[in-house]
């Protein structure tokens, strides 16, 4: 459904997903299950579309996006996701986890949020 609609019209996807949105590295402990690595590849090849924060974070373990409220867990959970079109690679300048210490603080959500900064 998604492809019939976005035909023609640049396709912005993001939210929580409930799975990791990201490639695991071989150094981490949970590892990608093959549903998670056909989803991303289904984003890559049929919608054309980017990773932001992969993108700008190719080598780096992944960056925990969502959290218990009762407990941080040392492992990182990155189940949030934003997704653009690949030709906009080259105007993504920044793209973070909100989930320092002020976030942290916050009980309003178990999800931190990922903010994406694009310039010409």
């Amino acid at each position: 459904m998604i492809t019939r609609l976005a035909a023609g019209h640049d396709l912005i996807i993001g939210g929580d997903f409930n799975l990791t949105m990201s490639a695991r590295h071989g150094a981490e402990e949970r590892k990608n299950t093959p549903g998670e690595r056909a989803i991303h590849r289904r984003l890559r090849d049929e919608f054309g579309l980017i990773n932001c924060w992969q993108t700008l974070h190719p080598d780096e373990a992944l960056s925990q996006t969502y959290r218990h409220f009762f407990s941080d867990d040392p492992q990182s959970f990155h189940i949030d996701g934003l997704f653009v079109p690949a030709a906009w690679q080259p105007f993504l300048k920044s793209c973070e986890v909100a989930n320092g210490p002020a976030w942290r603080g916050s009980m309003n959500s178990d999800h931190f949020p990922i903010i994406a900064t694009f310039a010409p």
